[in-house]
């Protein structure tokens, strides 16, 4: 897998840019299955694009979040929290990566 992509005993969460194909300005269909991609901003203001497996656990998710960029503070350090401010947790993780809400790692 890419280095910006993370695949971890079957945990899926990938950084790398998605290819967007060419439609001619037509709407392409979404194939069922696909994984949406969010848009997550650390604490430092970088933003990334990352396909989150919506049945993860949180604690999986920022993990794998910590791994893929490379910070040295442990993942317990990191919370995730939506845009305005409510934390990410298992009960609403799934809903907020199918709405791709953007998120912000505290």
């Amino acid at each position: 897998m890419s280095t910006n992509g993370l695949h971890d005993g079957g945990s899926r969460l990938s950084t790398a840019p998605a290819p967007q194909p060419a439609t001619n300005g037509a709407q392409p269909q979404r194939k069922p299955g696909l994984v949406p991609t969010n848009n997550v901003t650390t604490k430092d203001g970088l933003t990334v694009r990352a396909r989150i497996e919506p049945s993860l656990p949180v604690d999986d998710v920022v993990r794998q979040l910590c791994l893929s960029l490379k910070l040295k503070d442990p993942p317990a350090m990191y919370a995730l929290r939506d845009e305005n401010d409510e934390l990410v947790t298992n009960d609403n993780l799934k809903k907020k990566i199918k709405g791709k809400i953007n998120l912000n790692k505290l």
